[in-house]
């Protein structure tokens, strides 16, 4: 069994990670991500999120899951039309872990300061690179904030 999965909800994206072993420690499983069309009905969104999150947790078996939302919005995204991608989904991957007995936590950018780090300061994804590792592909800020995410509900 794998001990945690972090994901991060973002515009057109769902973004996850993978760790295992223990916060002081943690092990690097795998991440990735999985894309979703926009604009779309909220129907079908909410299918997507359900098809998505069931996958992860049936594959991983996590004992718990963090996610992440950014809440900044592009300039070219009006926020009522993040509600659906960004809030909806939030909810569906709270049922599914509710349904599952899996505790779900969410965190925000700020959740990510000095203290979440044991006092160290600085770039928060160049701390996350010296905790949790560098791994490409497609090792950006995006998938190091689903890390920070996993890595906030590792025991």
């Amino acid at each position: 069994m794998v001990a945690v999965v972090g994901i991060e909800m973002k515009q057109g994206e769902v973004r996850y990670c993978v760790l295992d072993g223990t916060r002081q420690s943690p092990t690097f499983v795998e991440h990735g991500v999985k894309h979703f069309g926009l604009p779309a009905e909220a129907p079908e969104l909410m299918d997507f999120f359900r098809q998505t999150f069931e996958e992860i947790i049936n594959t991983y078996k996590p004992e718990a899951v963090g996610y992440r939302i950014a809440l900044s919005v592009p300039p070219s995204v009006k926020k009522a039309e993040q509600y659906p991608y960004l809030y909806f989904s939030c909810g569906m991957l709270c049922l599914i872990c509710h349904d599952n007995n899996i505790p779900a936590t969410m965190f925000n950018g700020n959740s990510f300061g000095a203290a979440f780090f044991g006092g160290a300061k600085g770039n928060k994804m160049t701390l996350c690179d010296g905790i949790v590792g560098q791994h490409p592909p497609k090792w950006d800020d995006s998938a190091r904030m689903a890390a920070l995410a996993a890595l906030g509900v590792l025991s």
